[in-house]
């Protein structure tokens, strides 16, 4: 297994639950979700760090990696909060044009 990405889940007074991280992670990238789908994936939690570490076999993170270069859709490397915010953006979005 190697690891692959690294995300704090604590910042300054904010904590996100780590089954909410992973649920996250694995709806917003595409890369995460392969892994996911193949069971190459294992998220590990650092309590004494706060930080969640993912993980993959190499072969598919290979395969991954070509076939999903950008980690999130071309938006770059991100923190946790960012990817909190643009998610809960996105969904009262999807909300609005539903109910309009």
């Amino acid at each position: 297994m190697k690891k692959f990405y690294s995300i704090r889940l604590k910042h300054h007074k904010e904590f996100v639950p780590v089954t909410v991280a992973q649920d996250m992670m694995k709806a917003e990238s595409e890369l995460v979700r392969y892994l996911n789908d193949n069971g190459a994936l294992e998220f590990r939690y650092i309590k004494s760090r706060d930080r969640l570490d993912l993980y993959a076999e190499e072969k598919c993170l290979t395969m991954g990696r070509i076939k999903y270069p950008d980690m999130f859709g071309g938006r770059g490397q991100m923190g946790f909060m960012e990817l909190y915010i643009s998610r809960l953006i996105s969904k009262k979005i999807q909300l609005a044009k539903g109910s309009s």
